[in-house]
């Protein structure tokens, strides 16, 4: 009995302690810079076609010399996530507008499990932040309804194409059924082999061009890739950046997911890091490159939306000001993507450093 009542104290003053620190933390927030000096226009920046123009004016490119907008944990949007679970909120706009508003990368977390999805596989969120919910939660969403959108989307814009980063999670599926699942439903879909980028770094030398990418998907994972047929880059987990030759690509990436409520500026450094370390990169081996950078980050404390509010702005604001020609920035993998509260159009700055002169 008295232990039960000391984990009771223990849950209690640890939920008191957080919401002062919540309350602390918000009083003591230092203002942020909500637009920089020079403030961009971004009036004209294409977002539904702009791989087609960017080909229409520059020339084919390959995936490796872009600057590609992604969104994190794409599926756990405002329409699909009930406010009971606003925690586990990724994103406002689900995946078929933020396609539309210039999104190239999506980040899908898919598990089997019929008690929640007849149909198949689903869409989870497995990144958690609040002290009382420790399982993956269902996005009320089927993977053959977000290949369906896609799908829509690529035949309404036949110059674009979307990369997908695929992982299971929730369910423990061998691997093997598991990917050859995921292939099935693509099928199903719509996507066959041949709407499929066939891309393997230890046979390909270089990233596939845009035009080899039109109107197709292109798959990797991070995780363990027994049974899977495509690209693979498994970094670790928060990670401040990690690099890693697969086969004739050298593969960069920075997730640190940890948010350090005491130093804002802490993630920031590490997104900002890597935005240089890519577009230092020289041309000619821009092709053999791949950056993927994490702008978003959780903290038990703190609520997602705000410190999504904080990085995109930081991250706009950094890149405002030193993307000043088109050496790519990689793949920025954001939370939030295009939400009305934030006040910067961190999606079109993205897209717009693809259309600055050399």
């Amino acid at each position: 009995m008295q232990t039960m009542k000391a984990k009771k104290y223990i849950v209690a003053g640890s939920f008191l302690l957080c919401l002062f620190m919540i309350l602390f933390l918000s009083g003591c927030k230092k203002d942020s810079t909500t637009t920089t000096h020079n403030t961009p226009d971004l009036s004209a920046v294409p977002n539904e076609d702009w791989m087609g123009q960017l080909i229409s004016q520059y020339g084919d490119i390959t995936l490796g010399e872009l600057t590609i907008p992604g969104t994190h944990i794409s599926g756990a949007d405002f329409y699909h996530v009930s406010n009971i679970y606003v925690s586990y909120r990724t994103q406002s706009w689900k995946i078929s507008d933020q396609l539309d508003m210039g999104i190239r990368f999506l980040d899908l977390r898919l598990g089997f499990d019929t008690l929640d999805c007849p149909t198949g596989l689903g869409l989870y969120n497995d990144e958690f932040n609040h002290m009382f919910m420790t399982d993956d939660i269902y996005l009320n969403q089927s993977f053959q309804s977000v290949i369906s959108s896609i799908n829509s989307f690529l035949n309404d814009n036949q110059t674009e194409m979307v990369i997908l980063l695929i992982r299971q999670v929730h369910s423990s599926l061998d691997l093997a059924l598991f990917w050859g699942t995921v292939i099935e439903e693509l099928k199903t879909g719509g996507f066959s082999d041949d709407r499929i980028v066939r891309y393997n770094p230890t046979t390909n030398t270089k990233l596939p061009l845009l035009s080899e990418c039109k109107n197709k998907i292109l798959l990797m994972t991070n995780q363990n890739n027994e049974g899977w047929l495509w690209f693979s880059f498994h970094w670790p987990s928060n990670t401040s950046g990690y690099s890693e030759l697969v086969g004739n690509l050298h593969c960069h990436a920075q997730d640190m997911s940890n948010w350090n409520c005491f130093n804002e500026d802490e993630k920031s450094g590490y997104v900002n890091q890597m935005i240089d370390q890519c577009r230092n990169v020289p041309k000619s081996s821009q092709p053999e490159n791949l950056f993927i950078n994490f702008t978003s980050a959780n903290d038990i404390c703190s609520d997602r939306e705000s410190i999504a509010s904080l990085m995109n702005i930081s991250t706009f604001n950094y890149m405002a000001k030193t993307a000043t020609n088109r050496n790519p920035c990689g793949i920025m993998v954001m939370d939030f993507a295009g939400d009305s509260d934030i006040p910067v159009e961190l999606v079109k700055l993205l897209i717009s450093i693809n259309f600055k002169n050399d």
